[in-house]
């Protein structure tokens, strides 16, 4: 949506269109762990799976920054279009990683039943 706002727009819809997209973003932060029990993963050692979970999850901030920093730096304006792939890819990936999860939920739930 960004790439293809025309120059010169009023900087108060970029400002509201980059919020949706915080509050979108921060929606989705409590189903970050949610699924643990459709997982399979005892409480008594859920603290140690959300921590290991959020050392993975939160490692690519890390870097993240520095990286698209470089691609601006060297490409221009052509590093934005490699962010936004980074971006797809890891949105791909995530939904992977969700179907695999469902995939697993399903399994425990029919031995359980």
């Amino acid at each position: 949506m960004f790439l293809v706002i025309p120059s010169g727009v009023n900087s108060g819809v970029l400002v509201v269109l980059l919020l949706l997209v915080g509050v979108a973003m921060f929606l989705c932060k409590g189903t970050y762990f949610s699924v643990q029990p459709e997982l399979g993963i005892p409480t008594n050692v859920s603290a140690t799976a959300v921590a290991i979970a959020t050392l993975i999850g939160y490692l690519p901030d890390m870097f993240v920054h520095t990286m698209f920093g470089n691609w601006i730096d060297t490409y221009g304006n052509a590093g934005y279009p490699r962010i936004i792939i980074y971006g797809t890819a890891t949105g791909v990936l995530g939904c992977i990683a969700a179907l695999i999860a469902v995939r697993q939920s399903k399994k425990i739930a029919k031995k359980a039943a």
